[in-house]
């Protein structure tokens, strides 16, 4: 068993609630790994637990698209990890980029980060591992743009007798609305996480936000995201649709989703990428260890066997559901009217409008998207703009959950789930909201639909807290009467006298124990 001093350090990858990262590198061969210390003194039982969960779920899993688990060991208190170094950062990090530059990624690029995490999820839901906490932020990226999912610390082994889970756990913008509603949920959880990730890809912004933590799971649960713009392909968009069905078995999962038609050139590509994978380029200061002692070549953290065993998908005959036939229907689009997709082969393309241009990711035909990952990897990154080669600051193994945001999450819980069991005339006040602002868009009043979501969420924080605001509340009323005032001038009465029924003074001034159908 190895020791800290069978390590060097060379500088900090990142910090998290319970302990850092660094980018170490072993003395016998100057092999660069990423070391995880966490301080056991200072985590509490639970977070011991989730930890040593963690190392026992990463021993499992051998994966070219998952973080690669080395070793572990207790020394001077703190258990150290040792774990693949992601070289190339986290995918939230081109992610931000994109989103201050406002360069919308290609849909090869998108297709190609997909195909990868998709196969990363299938061998673990294979395993009856839950991920439970995917996100952007622990979506690592090599160089060579390979990805790698990391932060299994709230992963769930589900046993052979027990196929769904019961906790509440994840990051908030990412929870799935059986997770919201504590119902017992699986893998399709996973696969709810996929699609918001593909969503904010695509449009740079989260599928469900909000200013509150109340309001981001009553959206969850009855709202529906913005269309992704249709610049991206319907097989995409509907991929995506099937993807945030509010219903666990109306999505696809992993396996469904490699065998895709669509799919198929990704996949392709993503296999051959891994095939020519090469270890990871030594930083500079490194590359001047080495050259001043210990001159062994670094190995490949992809065994052969792996390479080998990593086989594309797709030749099963399995007969695919008709669920993304449907909403390929669903979104309104046909084949001989879908409009074109972005040019993949331009090096600028109109996202928004024939006159909006953006730097395109990725382009090439097939050929070269075979190309070995060096090449490839440049490509994307003097297309667009994105580097994946400069000098990161992320490129820890993930980024787990803050105790402290978890605890008001489960307060948001308690909060948010009565509202959602709360029933007037049948429905939730929560779903005549998201119906009303429904019928507000399909009659082309988005304004109105915006304001009437905003009065919402603004109700929901002042219903969450301790002392509420008189005057805020006051502020809201009259907002809202001034609402259905403006619907009732548009001939609307019926959605006029349902803004003034939910957001009357007597709902908002009673108390939680009382039934508020606010709280």
């Amino acid at each position: 068993m190895s020791t800290l001093g069978s390590y060097e350090r060379v500088k900090s990858l990142g910090r998290g609630s319970c302990g850092t990262v660094d980018l170490m590198v072993r003395t016998a061969d100057t092999f660069p790994v990423a070391l995880k210390h966490i301080d056991l003194d200072m985590m509490s039982d639970k977070e011991k637990d989730n930890t040593m969960k963690e190392v026992e779920v990463m021993s499992r899993i051998v994966h070219p698209n998952v973080v690669g688990y080395f070793e572990s060991f207790v020394e001077d208190g703190s258990l150290h990890i040792a774990m693949e170094y992601a070289d190339g950062g986290s995918l939230q990090r081109q992610w931000k980029k994109a989103q201050e530059a406002q360069i919308h990624f290609s849909e090869k690029q998108v297709l190609h980060w997909c195909a990868q995490i998709i196969n990363a999820l299938k061998y673990v839901h294979g395993m009856k591992i839950m991920h439970r906490d995917l996100k952007l932020a622990n979506i690592m990226l090599t160089k060579q743009n390979i990805v790698k999912i990391a932060d299994f610390g709230l992963a769930r082994v589900l046993g052979s007798q027990t196929q769904f889970a019961n906790t509440c756990c994840g990051t908030p913008y990412y929870l799935s609305p059986e997770v919201c509603l504590e119902k017992p949920y699986d893998q399709k959880s996973d696969s709810w996480a996929l699609g918001c990730i593909l969503y904010e890809l695509c449009a740079l912004k989260r599928p469900f936000d909000a200013k509150n933590l109340p309001s981001i799971v009553m959206k969850i649960c009855h709202g529906d995201p913005k269309p992704v713009s249709s610049a991206y392909s319907l097989n995409l968009r509907s991929l995506i649709a099937c993807l945030l069905e509010k219903k666990p078995h109306d999505r696809p999962s992993m396996d469904e989703i490699t065998r895709m038609p669509f799919m198929q050139e990704a996949l392709e590509a993503v296999e051959q990428l891994i095939a020519s994978a090469r270890p990871p380029k030594l930083p500079k200061q490194l590359t001047q260890m080495k050259a001043s002692g210990n001159n062994s070549a670094a190995s490949s953290p992809i065994p052969d066997a792996l390479k080998a065993k990593f086989a594309a998908v797709g030749s099963s005959e399995t007969k695919i559901s008709n669920r993304f036939a449907q909403m390929r229907s669903k979104l309104g689009d046909k084949e001989t009217s879908e409009p074109a997709a972005p040019d993949l082969n331009s090096s600028a393309i109109g996202l928004e409008s024939a006159n909006a241009s953006t730097a395109s990711m990725g382009g090439g035909s097939s050929e070269e998207m075979s190309s070995t990952a060096e090449e490839w990897s440049a490509r994307m990154a003097d297309s667009a703009g994105l580097d994946l080669n400069d000098d990161v600051v992320d490129a820890a193994a993930g980024e787990g959950p803050d105790p402290q945001d978890q605890s008001v999450l489960a307060d948001v819980m308690g909060f948010t789930k009565n509202l959602l069991s709360f029933t007037s005339d049948s429905d939730s006040v929560a779903k005549r909201i998201y119906d009303c602002s429904k019928k507000l868009n399909d009659a082309e009043l988005s304004e109105e639909a915006c304001v009437l979501e905003k009065l919402w969420e603004d109700a929901l924080g002042q219903a969450s807290e301790e002392n509420q605001d008189a005057v805020e509340s006051q502020r809201i009323g009259a907002e809202a009467k001034a609402l259905a005032d403006q619907l009732r001038s548009k001939d609307l009465g019926d959605a006029a006298d349902e803004v003034e029924a939910i957001f009357s003074d007597e709902s908002l001034v009673k108390n939680n124990k009382d039934g508020c159908a606010i709280c």
